[in-house]
């Protein structure tokens, strides 16, 4: 199971002042973990944060974590600029159940349906069990050490 820390959360409850950044992207690297940032990009500038364009980021910088990162792409420009770029891993979603990344696995919003191509996102909103998510390719959460500690102890 591939654990991805959502917006770069590491510990629970949420931090966030220290989400989507690159001390965040840092940290979960330094834990082995994947994380998903969202990603803006205004006038060719690239640039991190949830709701709006907050904390500039070095395009060089994040391609040094592009393995580990996902990127949740906020506008159009970004889509564009990560979501056509070859190997990299990137959506875009407003309302969706269901969001195709570029890599070809599934982002699945709380609740829907799961299978091996799904992320499970935020699955603490949602009523699945163990078994359920165990099928899936990977969990993307805030509490990532919870669901890794439930999947070791097979529940």
């Amino acid at each position: 199971m591939k654990y991805i820390a959502h917006r770069g959360n590491v510990d629970y409850p949420r931090q966030h002042w220290a989400e989507n950044s690159i001390d965040a992207i840092r940290a979960c690297g330094d834990l082995g973990l994947d994380v998903e940032i969202d990603v803006w990009r205004v006038d060719g500038a690239i640039w991190l944060g949830h709701d709006e364009p907050i904390e500039l980021a070095d395009d060089a910088e994040l391609m040094e974590f592009v393995d580990r990162i996902w990127f949740h792409c906020k506008n159009l420009d970004a889509l564009e600029h990560f979501g056509t770029r070859a190997g990299i891993k990137a959506f875009w979603h407003e309302d969706d159940q269901f969001t195709m990344t570029t890599n070809g696995l599934i982002f699945t919003r709380p609740g829907g349906r799961l299978t091996p191509c799904s992320i499970a996102v935020m699955p603490e909103m949602a009523d699945y069990t163990p078994e359920e998510l165990a099928i899936c390719h990977a969990i993307c959460t805030d509490k990532w050490d919870y669901y890794r500690k439930l999947a070791e102890n097979g529940r």
